[in-house]
């Protein structure tokens, strides 16, 4: 009887560790989309380059 304890631990901890996993990607998704992006204004720099 004592197995089927036993993978209900097992079960239930590497379901709160996806969970913790899935809410850090989750953070950092929108952490990351919230910021402004001032490097785009980088792509529209005309650049000319002369070779000799």
């Amino acid at each position: 009887m004592k197995k089927p304890v036993v993978k209900q631990r097992l079960l239930f901890r590497i379901m709160k560790i996806t969970l913790f996993q899935l809410l850090l990607a989750f953070v950092f998704s929108t952490v990351t989309m919230a910021n402004s992006v001032n490097g785009q204004k980088k792509l529209d720099t005309r650049v000319t380059l002369e070779l000799h």
